[in-house]
């Protein structure tokens, strides 16, 4: 996940035509992770991961596992799992080791996204494995059926045939007597190339068993030998022991053969050749030589085969037909020396190589159209098998054939990649490289992930270092001044006297800590010290570094200050702090005149403050000032707050409300609303009071009257009444004793207004009636 949030970070490339490729391990190859890097307006190509990747084609193993979750699996009968084989058939890979190449591609589009396109692949030129399953993303689709032919590196020598090499005299000589017969496929030989051209050609071994029918074979026969031949072209031969004995000895041979024997006088090698009159039989001798006869007076040309005798049954029947004819011998085919020289296993062979080449027999084939690609006795395993198989032979076929219909095979090729297996390989030295340049800076100790973590960010932040300066200073540099694209071997030989990694880190380490130690203001804190003491000192310093520049405490505005500013928000909230409410007096102590100083000081709060309105133009108030008056101030951010709580049995106070929400104004206009509804119910319950007081006075001390006369005609009759005087004065005296109870009592209140009781029920509001309304403009 963390993986995933760094790749959102990346720059958006907004060039047109991007041609920036990135490529990554399979342990990043997912789904998410290659959207998250073609959203970036770049293009990607990576193996897709062993699991999780979220890859649509399945392997035949990973299939099996699938069946067999599927069988295991509760509730699950065979009817559900046919309808799920049946819906995943298209998916699945297929898993014949016989077969070829075979390429899957599906694509993935979301809408105003870039299409990402999930590409499998079975490669059958795996050394190791006779079928390697690949399975890749990609963002662009770029000739998803073409495979690359990369060629193998290696030095030819002047004498092998069809070379790219300047040929000598005698070479073109043997080159033109061949093109008369044959034309070469290729130039080396047990080179892929050469064993994907001599797949579909009837060579030595095969030609001899199809010749050894006397009469026309039947289809069975026929589908027999097909048989033998797919398995012959495509199976996976392990080499013997006496293979691979008498496959090393072939080039010492030849060299033995240059030095001593002097009636050959040229030794060339070759590739595989195909016959001209019938394109489906091919041979590859071992050499092509020039040699001396005693009948003809210019040197012949022939094919050399080289047969190296491992067994002792082998090794006993040459020593004997070299003690009887000699060590060399003139013979014709067919005759008792060469029946006695040569094995009955190679006599096929050297007759068709003479067919093929021409130096010795012709032969005449006749061929007949047919309506299908193949004939009723190729079975449908066969076919199958020729079909995926040809694909990459005949585009092969078509890579050497020029527009005059000639031959004209490559150098030889190392192995055959797809395209974009081609492309992951081409970036994936970098990958690797990198990997070693880390090695060579990174911190080797053992110790938990997250410190392993940290330091592989820091010398990745160091190689990337090293990297831009080779860029900055060398790479752009030289490009501008060279004006055309260069080769990755230019660009290392370019760089290889530049500073190694090594020293540039030690360099920017130097440089680092002489930046260090010229910053005398920065705080240094000791290894040993725990990580939250280090943030408490920290943020201590900063705080007195804020004191100094803005000023303390805040005396305008406070609640707007402290709800916008970052570091104020963050003071009010923080832990490390001394927030306990403390009295006024003892954190601002007022001083009066006579010196003394004041007991009780009391302070509006500023979070439930509620300023007065005047009526615009004229001194007339249209609205008091409505606050609670508070004895505490928090001692850190030297503002006064009540502990007073406002709203309903489980609301909080001020005081804990400043140091808890991260929201300040929104709560103040909510404690400000909340007080302004319970002082107006406050204020009505009081002229409530008031008003029955009155009355009720007033009943005391007046005649009975009727009940349709209102409370203020009653009043004015007891005073006016001049037939009883004395009550009249007595109701009156009564009337201003209560009014001046009602107003001791509310001056009482005003005074003890700051004091927290519970006892005031009037001010016990829900907050909840009122957290969607507007606080007043003050």
């Amino acid at each position: 996940m963390a993986s995933l949030q760094l790749l959102h970070t990346l720059p958006l490339s907004t060039a047109s035509g991007n041609d920036l490729e990135v490529a990554f391990d399979r342990g990043y190859g997912k789904l998410s992770s290659v959207e998250a890097i073609a959203g970036r307006n770049l293009h990607v190509v990576t193996v897709a991961g062993t699991h999780g990747s979220r890859h649509p084609f399945n392997t035949p193993d990973e299939w099996i596992s699938t069946l067999n979750k599927w069988k295991t699996k509760r509730g699950v009968d065979q009817q559900k799992i046919l309808s799920w084989t049946l819906l995943c058939e298209n998916w699945n890979l297929r898993g014949d080791p016989m077969l070829g190449e075979e390429v899957r591609i599906a694509e993935r589009t979301k809408v105003g996204e870039k299409p990402i396109y999930a590409i499998a692949l079975r490669e059958v030129f795996d050394r190791k494995n006779p079928v390697k399953y690949l399975k890749f993303f990609a963002s662009k689709n770029h000739r998803p059926y073409t495979f690359v032919a990369v060629e193998r590196n290696e030095h030819l020598d002047q004498n092998v045939l069809f070379s790219p090499k300047t040929p000598s005299p005698e070479r073109s000589s043997v080159e033109q007597a061949l093109l008369q017969s044959a034309q070469p496929l290729t130039v080396g030989q047990r080179c892929a190339d050469w064993f994907l051209m001599k797949s579909m050609l009837l060579s030595g071994t095969m030609a001899g068993k199809i010749g050894t029918y006397e009469a026309e074979p039947s289809g069975a026969a026929l589908s027999s030998i097909m048989e033998e031949c797919i398995v012959s072209w495509f199976g996976r031969h392990k080499s013997t022991a006496m293979m691979a004995s008498g496959t090393r000895n072939e080039n010492p041979t030849l060299d033995r053969l240059r030095s001593s024997v002097k009636c050959m006088k040229g030794i060339f090698e070759v590739g595989l050749l195909r016959w001209n009159r019938n394109h489906a039989i091919g041979v590859s001798p071992d050499a092509i030589c020039r040699l001396v006869v005693e009948d003809a007076p210019d040197p012949v040309l022939c094919c050399l085969e080289i047969k190296t005798r491992v067994s002792e049954s082998t090794i006993a029947k040459a020593e004997l037909a070299r003690k009887k004819h000699g060590s060399f011998v003139n013979c014709y085919y067919g005759d008792a020396v060469f029946n006695d020289c040569v094995p009955a296993a190679n006599r096929s062979q050297v007759l068709h190589q003479a067919l093929v080449t021409g130096f010795q027999h012709d032969v005449i084939a006749r061929g007949i159209l047919m309506d299908s690609d193949f004939p009723d006795w190729v079975t449908d395993p066969q076919r199958t098998i020729l079909k995926t198989r040809a694909k990459l032979y005949y585009g092969h076929l078509k890579l050497i054939t020029t527009e005059e219909g000639d031959l004209r095979p490559t150098k030889p090729v190392s192995i055959y990649k797809h395209s974009t297996q081609y492309r992951y390989n081409k970036h994936k030295p970098g990958l690797d490289k990198n990997t070693e340049i880390s090695d060579r800076v990174a911190f080797h100790k053992t110790g938990p992930f997250e410190a392993k973590y940290v330091f592989r960010m820091l010398d990745a932040v160091m190689v990337n270092a090293w990297r831009a300066y080779q860029a900055v200073t060398v790479i752009s540099p030289w490009l501008r001044a060279l004006g055309s694209h260069p080769s990755l071997a230019q660009v290392r030989t370019k760089l290889n006297n530049f500073v190694g990694v090594e020293d540039f880190v030690a360099d920017v380490a130097l440089e680092c800590l002489r930046c260090l130690a010229a910053q005398k203001a920065i705080p240094l804190f000791p290894a040993d010290v725990p990580q939250e003491e280090r943030e408490e000192r920290q943020f201590k310093s900063e705080f007195s570094e804020y004191k100094r520049k803005h000023g303390w405490p805040i005396r305008k505005f406070a609640l707007k200050k402290f709800a916008s500013d970052p570091f104020l928000k963050k003071l009010r909230l923080c832990t490390f702090v001394d927030h306990r409410p403390q009295r006024i007096r003892d954190v601002q102590p007022v001083i009066r005149e006579n010196g003394t100083s004041q007991k009780v000081v009391r302070r509006k709060c500023v979070l439930c403050f509620v300023p007065g309105k005047m009526i615009p133009g004229t001194s007339t108030i249209k609205s008091k000032e409505i606050a609670n008056n508070s004895t505490y101030m928090c001692p850190t951010c030297m503002v006064v707050l009540c502990k007073k709580t406002v709203g309903n049995s489980g609301a909080k106070s001020c005081h804990t409300l400043w140091h808890e929400r991260h929201n300040l104004e929104a709560e103040g206009s909510k404690c400000r609303k909340c007080l302004r509804v319970a002082r107006e119910m406050n204020d009505d319950e009081a002229q409530k009071r008031k008003l029955h007081a009155t009355n009720a006075s007033i009943k005391r001390h007046s005649p009975a009257k009727t009940s349709q006369q209102t409370q203020r005609s009653q009043t004015q009759v007891a005073i006016n009444d001049p037939q009883d005087p004395q009550d009249s004065f007595d109701a009156v005296e009564n009337v201003v004793e209560h009014v001046l109870e009602n107003l001791m009592e509310m001056e009482h209140g005003e005074e003890h207004g700051d004091e927290e009781k519970e006892e005031d029920k009037h001010d016990f509001l829900d907050m909840e009636e009122y957290s969607d309304g507007s606080d007043e403009k003050e």
